[in-house]
C-alpha cells in the first residue's frame, strides 16, 4: 500500500514542472514558502501562467537574498479590489486637518472631474494610458495650471492605493504635469490705481487701498484685527486668513509675517479706526452691513476696473 501511494505521488509530481501544472483545462502555480505550500489558479492561458511563475521565481530569488519571504507570499495572496471612489474616500478621511478652503477645493475636483471619470473603476483598472488621456481631455477645457491642480489629487489618491497594496505601482507617476506658462503681469501704475480706487464705493476703498499697498492676500486682510496693527512701529502682523467665514492659519508657514506700513496705509487705517461702525469683534475691515468679510471681493474690484 505504501509503495502504491508513493507511486501515485511520484506520478502527480511528474506532471508538475517548475511549479506549473494543469488541471481541468486551467493552469496552476504551486510554490512552497516558509514550509507552507501556496497554489494559485492562473487560468487557461499557459503563456500568462509562465509569466506569473517567472515573476514568482524572480521575487523568491530576491527574497532569499534579504531573508524575507513575505514578497513571494504576497504574490499568492488574493488581491483586495477597491474602486477609485472607495480609495478617494479613504484619502479624504486621512486628512481631517486640511484647511477648509483646501478641502473644499479637493471635494470640488472629485465631484466634478475625477469621480465621473474614474469613480466606478476598480483601482487596478486605472492605467497610465487612461490617466494620460484624461489629462489631455481636461487640458482642452481649462488652463495648464488648472489641469495640474486637478491631476494633483489623482496622483495622491493613487499613492494611497499603492501604500495599501491595492496596486503595486502608481500609474500617474509617468504622466508628467503640463508646462505652465508664466503670466504676463501688467500692474496698474499709480494714476490707474487712484482711478480704480476712486471708482469703488466708499466702504470698499479702505480695504482695496491696503491690499494694493501691503501686498497682503484678501483672506489675510479679511481676518485682520486691530490688535495685530502696531501704529508705533508702523507694522502689520499677518498670522491668519478668513475664507467663507472660517478663520485658520495663513496659506503657508512663510505667509506668517510682518508687513511695514507705508504712510498711505497708516492714514487709511487711522481713518477706518475713527469710523463708529467699525470694531465688530475687533475686525478692521467690514462690509457695508457692518459684518466681517466672508468671501472674496473680486466682483467689487472687477466692477471698479
Amino acid at each position: 500500500m505504501t509503495n502504491s501511494i508513493k507511486a501515485k505521488n511520484d506520478k502527480r509530481e511528474s506532471k508538475t514542472k517548475g511549479g506549473l501544472y494543469q488541471r481541468d483545462g486551467k493552469w496552476y502555480i504551486s510554490c512552497i514558502v516558509n514550509g507552507k505550500r501556496y497554489r494559485k489558479c492562473i487560468g487557461p492561458d499557459k503563456a500568462k501562467a509562465k509569466a506569473v511563475l517567472a515573476e514568482i521565481k524572480a521575487k523568491r530569488t530576491a527574497d532569499h537574498v534579504t531573508g524575507e519571504m513575505s514578497g513571494v507570499e504576497a504574490l499568492f495572496t488574493k488581491k483586495i479590489r477597491k474602486t477609485f471612489a472607495e480609495v478617494a474616500e479613504a484619502y479624504m478621511a486621512e486628512r481631517p486637518h486640511l484647511k477648509s478652503s483646501t478641502k473644499r477645493g479637493y471635494e470640488e475636483i472629485l465631484r466634478n472631474r475625477l469621480l465621473p471619470t474614474f469613480g466606478s473603476l476598480n483601482i487596478d483598472q486605472i492605467t497610465e494610458e487612461k490617466i494620460a488621456s484624461f489629462q489631455a481631455e481636461i487640458s482642452k477645457e481649462v488652463t495648464a495650471t488648472r489641469t495640474n491642480n486637478i491631476m494633483g489629487p489623482l496622483r495622491y489618491i493613487m499613492n494611497v492605493a499603492v501604500r495599501r497594496k491595492f496596486i503595486t505601482d502608481n500609474p500617474a507617476v509617468n504622466v508628467p504635469p503640463l508646462r505652465e506658462e508664466e503670466p504676463d503681469i501688467d500692474p496698474l501704475n499709480p494714476d490707474e490705481l487712484d482711478r480704480a480706487l476712486a471708482a469703488l464705493r466708499p466702504h470698499q476703498r479702505a480695504l482695496f487701498t491696503c491690499l494694493a499697498w501691503t501686498g497682503a492676500r484678501p483672506d489675510e486682510l479679511f481676518a485682520l484685527r486691530w490688535e495685530s496693527i502696531d501704529f508705533e512701529r508702523g507694522e502689520i502682523h499677518i498670522s491668519k486668513g478668513r475664507v467663507r467665514g472660517k478663520e485658520s492659519t495663513t496659506k503657508t508657514k512663510s505667509s506668517k509675517r510682518t508687513i511695514p506700513m507705508f504712510s498711505i496705509v497708516r492714514d487709511t487705517l487711522l481713518e477706518v479706526k475713527t469710523n463708529p461702525t467699525q470694531h465688530v469683534d475687533g475686525y478692521v475691515f467690514l462690509t457695508r452691513h457692518g459684518q466681517p468679510y466672508s468671501k472674496h471681493a473680486d466682483r467689487e474690484w472687477r466692477t471698479a476696473l
